[in-house]
């Protein structure tokens, strides 16, 4: 068995200066928090490995979706939410035949700058093209505080939802 003293070594070990996101958030001045924690590919992972202090606080679970028609999205949720397509397709008022499917990596690696596992809302600001739709859930901007990862899945950075939608205004 791992000596779990040594994991949380590695994890405080975790150098975060010289992160675009974390740059961008203190050159604009946005309270934030940004810790490492327990590398975590999924939402489920990261629900699991990094508990957060309330209930009113949470993880995002982030999708990238392509639709041939439509174009490219992503959808940031609370972790616990589900996400049918054709009720997106339906919420976005998207008209005609729609059919959103996962993005593959190198479309997510080349419009948000991060692999699987790392995206989250903070990402668009990468999205030089600006042809990438950001979805949030309501439920989000009902907590007191979102949790996403700031391009990397070992790290995850906290703001309260006012702060995010203010970041997500200045670089959009």
């Amino acid at each position: 068995m791992e000596d779990m003293s040594d994991v949380k070594s590695a994890v405080d070990a975790i150098d975060l200066t010289g992160n675009p996101i974390v740059e961008k958030l203190d050159s604009l001045s946005i309270p934030h928090s940004t810790y490492p924690h327990t590398l975590s590919m999924t939402a489920d992972e990261l629900v699991a490995n990094v508990p957060l202090p309330s209930a009113n606080e949470t993880h995002t679970k982030n999708l990238f979706f392509r639709d041939k028609k439509h174009g490219l999205f992503l959808v940031t949720t609370c972790t616990d939410a589900e996400c049918n397509t054709k009720e997106l397709g339906k919420m976005l008022k998207l008209e005609g035949k729609v059919n959103l499917r996962l993005a593959d990596e190198k479309i997510l690696l080349e419009k948000l700058g991060c692999k699987k596992g790392c995206v989250g809302p903070l990402a668009i600001m990468n999205n030089a093209d600006k042809d990438v739709t950001l979805v949030l859930d309501e439920g989000l901007m009902g907590m007191e505080k979102v949790h996403s990862h700031p391009l990397r899945n070992d790290a995850s950075t906290a703001m309260v939802p006012s702060d995010l939608t203010k970041f997500l205004k200045e670089v959009g």
